[in-house]
């Protein structure tokens, strides 16, 4: 397709986008032909709709739903907000140090501005690939007719509720729905960051005190039963093995010439009962030794993936014994891994419902179920206190998730009253500056 022929193509594709757009009957309608029907002219891998009155992401390409409460939507509706108070136009983002790392790293943002200047809403638009000049300029001139069909819609309905509400006395009853609204129940809520663990691994711990020589095994390898994973230098080993068999022999010759000797030579003869003992006592010895040096070679007791960060980090280091090498585990029996900071903690019974948000796919949450929460808190690598709990993945999970994935968990806890989940946080932080 020559130069022309693409922007034909373009600009047919923008008259049926606006001819959409205002046809569009409902709110829900428009936000579907702007998440969904933009990529007819302009190609990316992710389009939201972010709504200046609500301040939300509220709509997503190929999602019916969005939740809000999820980190990437959360992330996204904050670059929205930044963007739109700066009231420019069409402009093209690129990742910069708060850019949330699961999201692709080229951005733009299309503001819809109303004839009278007030902007009502934006898509933001991301892809791997950079943005080119014409695309932003077609970008201009469709959001201007997606501003003017978004405002055609509310405007028409907030005229008619003004009609309905101006003048009557009812609007104390407004402010009566709302405080009864403040003791509906709903369920407390937390965000910790989470992981995708083996479920049941099998430690590999060092036999014996030595240094590692080698790692039979590459990082995330599938391995069978009878497997070298790792060797230990066994030089020190096999010299004693080596040393004891000497002795054994030693000991045996002199044996030998004291039955010849025994004859003749009590004293002799009264030594052989000793050298009996020697060698029967440098035998052991020796079969210790042989039993160690095979313990060198550690073989893997189960099939599985080893799980460790690199092999190199281990060749020519000391390990004690009982020191953990690695991990071998079943990629089909995992479980996430939350870390739970101690100013998030609520009541959370075995059972409880948790969603996992993967970087990889923060889009489509993965279920599960909490099955255990530790007794005291620990810090983590990140420097914070925090409770390590587990649960398992629902069993409509399939396939597994790849262990070693994060993300982000959300708890779901005891059912408390819209005030309370609105209001803990600032009570408690009033509590510990005022000092009642």
């Amino acid at each position: 397709m020559n130069g022309t022929e693409r922007g034909l193509a373009a600009c047919a594709a923008l008259l049926e986008l606006e001819r959409e757009a205002r046809r569009a009957e409902s709110v829900l309608a428009l936000q579907f032909v702007m998440v969904n029907r933009t990529r007819l002219l302009v190609a990316a891998e992710v389009m939201l709709f972010w709504n200046a009155a609500s301040g939300k992401v509220e709509g997503a390409m190929g999602v019916s739903e969005v939740d809000p409460h999820a980190p990437f939507v959360r992330w996204a509706g904050g670059l929205c907000r930044e963007r739109a108070r700066e009231r420019g136009g069409v402009v093209a983002l690129c990742a910069g140090g708060d850019w949330d790392e699961a999201a692709p790293r080229q951005g733009m943002w299309a503001p819809l501005v109303a004839p009278d200047g007030v902007c009502v809403g934006g898509l933001l638009l991301l892809r791997t690939q950079p943005w080119g000049d014409g695309e932003r300029e077609l970008l201009e001139r469709l959001v201007e007719a997606y501003a003017h069909a978004w405002r055609a819609l509310p405007a028409m309905r907030s005229r008619r509720c003004s009609r309905r509400w101006s003048g009557s006395g009812w609007g104390w009853l407004i402010g009566v729905a709302l405080l009864a609204a403040g003791f509906l129940p709903v369920s407390r809520t937390a965000l910790a960051p989470a992981s995708v663990a083996p479920r049941d691994p099998w430690v590999v711990a060092a036999p014996l005190e030595g240094v590692v020589e080698s790692v039979a095994v590459a990082p995330n390898a599938t391995v069978a039963v009878g497997d070298v994973l790792l060797r230990l230098e066994p030089s020190v080993i096999a010299n004693r093995k080596e040393m004891a068999r000497l002795a054994v022999e030693t000991a045996r010759a002199e044996l030998f010439r004291a039955r010849q000797l025994s004859f003749s030579d009590a004293e002799a003869k009264a030594s052989m009962p000793l050298l009996e003992a020697r060698i029967a006592e440098k035998s052991v010895e020796a079969e210790y030794a042989a039993a160690l040096l095979e313990r060198t070679e550690v073989r893997s007791p189960r099939r599985g993936i080893a799980i460790f960060a690199d092999a190199n980090a281990w060749r020519g280091r000391p390990v004690a014994v009982g020191e953990r090498v690695m991990l071998i585990a079943d990629p089909e029996r995992v479980e996430m891994e939350i870390r739970l900071p101690v100013a998030d903690f609520m009541t959370l019974p075995p059972g409880a419902p948790v969603r996992l948000f993967l970087h990889a796919d923060p889009l489509h949450p993965l279920e599960g179920e909490l099955t255990s929460a530790s007794y005291d808190a620990e810090t983590t690598p990140e420097g914070i206190l925090a409770y390590r709990l587990t649960a398992v993945f629902s069993p409509v999970v399939t396939p597994p998730p790849r262990i070693g994935l994060k993300g982000t968990a959300k708890l779901y806890g005891e059912r408390v009253t819209v005030f309370y989940y609105l209001f803990r946080r600032p009570w408690a932080a009033l509590r510990q500056g005022v000092g009642f």
